[in-house]
């Protein structure tokens, strides 16, 4: 058996571990990263099947995942989309903002009318001062803020909770829904869209693997986390196929379930709700003939696909978020509305298409799971979280992940 000592042995070479690593590294820490697969990327890099999920949406909100990107050299891989979006809405189709609503007031009522933005920006004027109560959903702050059941606010809020959150407002934690809601709408800028067409191995873990070579950190790919040495209060050692890593500090970075696997570790696990699985996130690629009028980003109202944008290779990728797994079954007929939609925006479909699905994408997002996420200290005094599954204040996305890092990395800056 290999034995390696370092100062901050990680279980979990993902988007947190990775990006958690390379700033202990940065900071003069010896470091040692194991990861179960044999590559880096963890959730971020493939699906089962192998397919890479490449083709997705961030707004300029996630302000962690652009600097590290800048930080990393892949920034440019990025594509920035005019901040409007055409959005069909039964048989209109309106040209609205993505941005805070006072500030394109103007803009806005030309597409909407003047009396659908007042009541739009009312309706945002008593989100803002609300605060959600405990164990509430956001279906319900809205219903107490006057949002009426089936009127044009309540499907606006629906279709934008299913987009953040990948589900719907009967589900979703209220104090979430606010405090991301808050957020989003607070500047114009945060909500400008940007799209990455390329694989995840370009953007993401190419970088990270050539930065954390620079730095020194020890990588162990296939070298899954089986056991620790431990004593009442703290863990001497990570044992794995092969390999025992002896540090001072211990950083779990993977998903929480894992570690009830861990000999040693399943005793001081957070006490997390049982998983609720959250709901499927699809792609639908296809060739079209046609022009993004928009800048290259569309939406409906009420249909299965939110978006529509330009994908790599001359594709047209329409996403929806939110599947459940009826919407999944009859994924063929909703199949046959592609061309109808398509054509609503200008295109024509060429045939053919392709499905990428990323199966219960993230955890559901109630009030029970938001209420047991942890923050990075466990019980034993040198073992740390670190993840998008921490208390980031954030819903659970590439973001939260690099949020759970910076947590953790700022406690082990001070030991």
């Amino acid at each position: 058996m290999t034995s390696i000592r370092t100062d901050v042995a990680i279980a979990g070479g993902g988007l947190a571990g990775m990006s958690l690593a390379l700033d202990l590294a940065r900071a003069g820490r010896r470091v040692a990263l194991m990861e179960r697969r044999a590559g880096l990327g963890g959730a971020v890099h493939t699906m089962p099947g192998g397919v890479d999920n490449s083709v997705h949406l961030m707004l300029a909100a996630c302000s962690r995942c652009l600097a590290r990107l800048e930080e990393l050299g892949s920034r440019h891989l990025l594509v920035e989309l005019d901040p409007w979006a055409v959005v069909q809405d039964g048989h209109r189709r309106l040209r609205l903002p993505m941005g805070a609503p006072l500030r394109v007031m103007p803009a806005a009522a030309r597409s909407l009318g003047i009396g659908r933005t007042l009541g739009l920006l009312g309706n945002l004027a008593l989100l803002m001062g609300h605060q959600a109560r405990p164990g509430e959903r956001a279906a319900q702050v809205l219903a107490r803020s006057g949002v009426r059941a089936g009127g044009g606010a309540e499907r606006f809020w629906r279709e934008w909770a299913l987009s953040i959150f990948n589900a719907p407002t009967e589900l979703v934690d209220g104090a979430l829904f606010l405090r991301t809601m808050r957020l989003l709408f607070a500047n114009p800028r945060l909500q400008r869209p940007f799209a990455a067409a390329h694989t995840l191995e370009e953007l993401w873990i190419g970088p990270f693997r050539r930065r954390l070579d620079e730095q020194g950190v020890r990588l162990l790919t296939g070298c899954p986390l089986r056991a620790v040495v431990r004593d009442a209060h703290r863990v001497l050692a990570f044992v794995g196929p092969g390999h025992r890593v002896e540090a001072d500090h211990f950083v779990w970075a993977g998903p929480p379930d894992g570690l009830r696997t861990v000999d040693g570790l399943a005793d001081v696990a957070p006490a997390m709700p049982p998983r609720s699985e959250g709901r499927h996130i699809v792609n639908f690629r296809l060739a079209a003939r046609g022009r993004f009028a928009s800048g290259g980003l569309m939406g409906w109202f009420g249909r299965p696909f939110q978006w529509i944008f330009p994908g790599p290779g001359g594709e047209v990728v329409l996403v929806g978020s939110g599947w459940t797994d009826e919407d999944l079954a009859h994924r063929a007929r909703m199949e046959q509305l592609v061309p109808e939609l398509l054509a609503s925006h200008g295109f024509d479909s060429l045939g053919g298409g392709r499905w990428v699905v990323q199966r219960h994408a993230t955890p559901m997002p109630t009030p029970a799971f938001e209420a047991a996420r942890p923050g990075p200290r466990s019980s034993l005094v040198n073992v740390w979280w670190s993840g998008a599954w921490l208390d980031t204040g954030l819903p659970q996305s590439m973001e939260s992940a690099l949020a759970g890092a910076e947590l953790t990395f700022r406690i082990l800056q001070d030991k």
